[in-house]
This record gives structure tokens, C-alpha cells and sequence, in this order.
């Protein structure tokens, strides 16, 4: 979330309150305005401290010296400076916007708001100010306030992209996903912030069931240097409803490279390369998911048929027999033990399993019975 304010520093003659400051306070107030310029800011400071300690009335010193403190993150300080300006000039709606930008710094959000809406009621042409108290309203969570606030931004300068960007973000939280991603794409017309845009519109998309497409932006943002994981884990889902099996493995790899502890990543990792006939990594990582699931049937059941197509058929009996002892009326793992234990030439053990299977309903368990049992 961004927000800005611009600073604008003028020279004075020695005239200002009631038509005359003194020539040293006025000498002090230029010489801050100098330093300002060359990027002094102490200096500029303490020159507008000199004339305000030779003017104590002095507004536009107190006004200039805000605004050097908010440069130098003296933000405290600067809203002292601004409330000064405010008691002199009850109309200076800039002060009052400083102070609240100051507040914004500071994380006092409803503090920021309020002033923000105090300068907007002297002065509602304000497109930073509008901008500045929508990011108030998101820090505040506050996200419908927010985006009618970046509206309102938007329609005084249509140029300002961080008020876009930030009311995108805000329509992702009110779920109108329709006005976020035309906000993204305009966005990434504009080449503003694109691998957030790329990724968030993917994100969309990916929502929507348009998975080609959401690859096709995560894709664009990965190019342009995303790192996060997620978006990998994102892209991998794209592929796996795709199925694209070798890619969804691919960005699964990428995932668990970062984050070992990722079990969705791990777990769908598990199922495609079952799918891709890659049974010893299926095997592995139904492993490492039993480790933080011990208690999951399901895995069992898979980390089984998996030992069974690499031919580990002590391995397969034995999860297919955890199975059992948990659940006795699965047809499945009777059958599968069954074959399991056919591998091991435990003919006797097979053929009460096959009958077991069949007993329940299996029907594919029929088939073996007559040539197994005889």
C-alpha cells in the first residue's frame, strides 16, 4: 500500500504574519529553504528553528519545519509543528493533511483519518489526501471506505497507478473479484507493480476455473522474478486440473525446495507422480506425509499400491494390513493385500484375503478366487 505527499518550499521576503517578519528571522527562513533544496534537511531544521525562535509566530517557519521533519522520519515532532499552523490558520487544510500523514506513519489510523477528513472538508480537491486516507481505511481493514476513497483519488487524477494498485487490493477483499481484475489489467497495460498484478489476476482466474489462463499469468510473473513459493504451489494446481501432470510436478518440486514442511505440496507431489508411473517418489513422499499424518488411512492405502507396483510386497502387505486392523469391512485392502501377498507366496494368506474381498463386494476379487483357491 503506498501513499505520498509532495513538498513544495518557497522563498519569502520579510513580510509575512501581519504583513512583517523581522529581516534576521526572514534571513533564517531562506536560508532553510536553501538547505532544503540541496537535501540539508538538519540544517534546514535548525535555520527554521532560528527563525521561529526569532519569530515565535512565524507560520510559514513552523509549516516549512513540518515538512523538513517529516522528510527526516521526526514524525512526532512535524505534527507539533503542523498543530502550530493549525492554530494560527484554522482554513490550512495542508497542515492538517501533514498531520494526518504523520499519524499514517506512525500507525495511528484513526487518528490519520480524521485529519485527513478534516482537510478534505476544507478542501475536497485533494486527490492525495483522498489516497492517502484510503490506505488509513485498509490498515483499518476498513476496505469499502477504502476503495471509495481511491475512487474518489482517481477521478481528480487519473494518472496516480498506486491509487489503482491499492483499490485493486481492496476489491479482492470485498470479493468483487470482476472490478479487481480489470483494475490488475489496466495495471499490467501499464507495466505498475506486474508480478503482483500478474499474480493476483492469476489468482483470480484460477478462482474463476480459467486455469489456462492463470497459468499463463503466473507464468509472466515467474519470468519477471517472482520467488514465492505459493505462486508455484498456485501453478501447480493450474497444471494438475490441467492435467498437465509433469509440470504440477515440476512447480511441486520447486515448493518443497523451500518448504519441506509444505504437505499440500508434498501431497499432491505424491499424486502425480502415482500418475506418472513414478511410483519410488510417490512411495517417498507418502512416507513423509505418514510422519506428520500417522492416523491417515488414505496414505496408507497409497503408500501400499505404490510398494505394490515397485513390487515391495512386504512393504504393501503391511500397510494394507494397518488398514485392516483399522477398518475391517474395506474390500479394497483385503483385495490388495491379497495380491500382496501373492507376491510373497503366501498362497493360503491370498486366498482368505480374495475370499474376504469378494465376501464384501469386491467384484473384481471373483476373478481370482476359482484359479487361487481352486
Amino acid at each position: 500500500m503506498k501513499s505520498v505527499f509532495v513538498l513544495f518550499l518557497v522563498l519569502v521576503l520579510p513580510s509575512d504574519f501581519f504583513g512583517q517578519v523581522s529581516r534576521e528571522a526572514a534571513s533564517h527562513f531562506n536560508s532553510g529553504v536553501l538547505f532544503f533544496k540541496d537535501n540539508d534537511l538538519y540544517a534546514a531544521e535548525k535555520a527554521y528553528s532560528r527563525a521561529i525562535a526569532s519569530e515565535p509566530a512565524y507560520e510559514k517557519a513552523y509549516y516549512n519545519r513540518g515538512k523538513t521533519r517529516l522528510r527526516l522520519k521526526k514524525f512526532q515532532e512535524a505534527i507539533i509543528d503542523f498543530k502550530k499552523v493549525a492554530e494560527m490558520n484554522a482554513k490550512h487544510d495542508k497542515a492538517l493533511m501533514y498531520i494526518g500523514y504523520a499519524e499514517l506513519q506512525l500507525k495511528k489510523f484513526p487518528a490519520a483519518i480524521s485529519y485527513f477528513s478534516r482537510s478534505l472538508k476544507l478542501n475536497p480537491q485533494q486527490p492525495t489526501t483522498y489516497k492517502n486516507r484510503g490506505v488509513a481505511y485498509m490498515k483499518e481493514g476498513k476496505f469499502s471506505e477504502a476503495v471509495e476513497d481511491f475512487s474518489k483519488a482517481l477521478s481528480l487524477d487519473n494518472t496516480d497507478l498506486g491509487a489503482q494498485f491499492n483499490r485493486a487490493l481492496c476489491y479482492l477483499h470485498t470479493n468483487d473479484r470482476i472490478k479487481a481484475s480489470r483494475d490488475f489489467s489496466q495495471l499490467i497495460d501499464k507495466d505498475y507493480e506486474s508480478i503482483v498484478c500478474l499474480s493476483e489476476r492469476g489468482k483470480i482466474l484460477y478462482g474463476a476455473g480459467d486455469f489456462a489462463s492463470a497459468v499463463y499469468d503466473f507464468d509472466r510473473a515467474i519470468s519477471l522474478g517472482a520467488v514465492n513459493p505459493d505462486l508455484y504451489f498456485l501453478r501447480g494446481l493450474a497444471h494438475l486440473k490441467l492435467e498437465n501432470f509433469k509440470s504440477a510436478k515440476n512447480d511441486f518440486t520447486r515448493v518443497l525446495a523451500v518448504e519441506q514442511a509444505h504437505m499440500q505440496a508434498r501431497q499432491n507431489r505424491a499424486y502425480v507422480a502415482f500418475k506418472l508411473e513414478d511410483y519410488q517418489q510417490a512411495a517417498k513422499d507418502f512416507t513423509a506425509l505418514l510422519e506428520a499424518q500417522p492416523h491417515d488411512l488414505t496414505l496408507y492405502m497409497n503408500r501400499g499400491l505404490s510398494a505394490l507396483r515397485l513390487e515391495n510386497f512386504d512393504r504393501a502387505y503391511q500397510d494394507f494390513t494397518v488398514i485392516i486392523d483399522h477398518d475391517p469391512k474395506l474390500a479394497t485392502a483385503y483385495y490388495n493385500r491379497a495380491n500382496a501377498a501373492i507376491g510373497l507366496s503366501m498362497t493360503d494368506v491370498a486366498c482368505r484375503d480374495m475370499r474376504e474381498a469378494a465376501k464384501l463386494g469386491y467384484e473384481q476379487a471373483f476373478a481370482f478366487i476359482s484359479s487361487l483357491c481352486n
